[in-house]
């Protein structure tokens, strides 16, 4: 499983479907590209929710991007987090 929405590697984290094992599931070809092409400040995305034993909700910042996760929901749909403010 690969979602191209989001880098492999950064708040990526779910749950194997079969294994049950905590896997990224992020897209290694858009991580390539973020880092070594179009090198952004800010790269932010959602709708990941946090799994049991593992976060993806926050900021994470490699080399000069800044990614963050802005979903605010649980697996239960239960607002959880309540955002970012970015100035920019």
């Amino acid at each position: 499983m690969c979602r191209i929405d989001r880098p492999k590697g950064v708040l990526d984290i779910t749950h194997d479907i079969e294994s049950k094992e905590l896997v990224q599931v992020g897209c290694a070809a858009l991580r390539r590209h973020v880092e070594e092409r179009i090198k952004p400040k800010i790269l932010a995305f959602g709708h990941l929710h946090d799994e049991k034993g593992g976060s993806n909700y926050g900021m994470f910042t490699r080399g000069a991007t800044q990614y963050i996760n802005w979903s605010c929901c649980n697996l239960a749909a239960k607002l959880k987090n309540n955002g970012f403010v970015i100035e920019m």
